[in-house]
């Protein structure tokens, strides 16, 4: 015999799936930025946190960073080069930028307007979507939907 312990949406109870991770920036991120990790060591960094363990903004074309076309979250916050500070990887998240105006349910990856990480469109085999885009706001600003699906388990 099974027994349902909890429905979505029933007696109040709603759950999102919402997954958070703290990681340290290599560079200037705004909030609604989607975001990669950064492999590049700061060999002038008394104690560089090694790596995988920091983040940038993710850019689909960035010629020497190949990493930064994988995006693994959302900012959810504005954070300073070398703090610390929250990703959302997974769950619903209503604060992404978008380059553009996309259909609900096309997969989300990094762009490649000018380095800002804006979340996109793309159809490339080297990249993973990070989520499933859901409604679109303003160009640019964090204001538009997706779902992210934590691609690289965080």
């Amino acid at each position: 015999m099974s027994t349902v312990t909890k429905v979505d949406g029933v007696a109040g109870v709603f759950e999102q799936r919402k997954r958070f991770v703290r990681l340290h920036a290599a560079g200037a991120i705004t909030k609604g930025d989607l975001v990669a990790f950064d492999f590049a060591l700061d060999s002038t960094a008394e104690q560089d946190p090694g790596h995988g363990v920091r983040i940038n903004v993710a850019d689909s074309d960035e010629a020497t960073s190949d990493w930064l076309s994988q995006a693994v979250g959302v900012a959810t916050e504005a954070i300073a080069a070398g703090e610390l500070g929250t990703v959302q990887v997974s769950g619903r998240c209503d604060i992404c930028k978008a380059a553009s105006s996309l259909d609900p349910g096309l997969f989300v990856m990094a762009n490649t307007t000018a380095g800002n990480g804006v979340v996109a469109y793309a159809t490339s085999a080297l990249q993973l979507p990070v989520g499933m885009f859901i409604k679109f706001g303003t160009t640019n600003t964090a204001d538009s939907s997706v779902y992210l699906m934590n691609p690289l388990n965080l």
